[in-house]
């Protein structure tokens, strides 16, 4: 074996190392890059778990927000059938103060025309309720109308009551 071979095989192993210590140089930064992914992976982990109990979070709100709704819901239902159930009720009361408002209106009527053509110089505060039934039934008015008139004049003169 001469020097050419052995110079050859000194050659070969230096390459050998040359190419070993690539390759470990390699493996290390792949090693690297793994680590690097390894802490990354965890990172993005513990991202999703904080994400995921926020969704969690996110999920009883909402959850809690259906139920009070729906009671909500059932607690309007309620409130309609009340509702309903009261309109019934306040119908007849509904026409019956239509009624008294159109008879209210009617003995206005009655006690604004009658005023009208009676005597200035009577004093209806101080006049007597008889007296005033006299000069009505003298004008011709009907029963109804003396009622009427009456009523209005207790009502302006004597916001008490009737004296009995």
């Amino acid at each position: 074996m001469g020097e050419a071979a052995l110079a050859e095989k000194e050659q070969a192993l230096g390459d050998v190392k040359q190419a070993k210590e690539r390759l470990w140089e390699e493996v290390l930064a792949r090693r690297k890059v793994i680590e690097q992914q390894k802490e990354r992976v965890k990172q993005v982990k513990e991202e999703l778990e904080r994400e995921e109990g926020v969704l969690e979070g996110m999920v009883r709100e909402y959850t809690a927000a259906q139920v009070r709704h729906n009671e909500m819901v059932v607690e309007i239902q309620e409130l309609a059938e009340e509702v309903t159930l009261l309109a019934k009720k306040a119908a007849p009361a509904q026409r019956q103060k239509s009624a008294l408002q159109h008879v209210s209106d009617e003995m206005l009527a009655v006690w604004d025309e009658v005023t009208a053509k009676m005597d200035p110089s009577l004093d209806l505060a101080t006049s007597d309720p008889r007296r005033l039934l006299d000069i009505l039934r003298s004008q011709g008015r009907s029963e109804v109308e003396c009622v009427c008139f009456l009523n209005c004049w207790e009502a302006t003169y004597r916001p008490h009551g009737p004296r009995r």
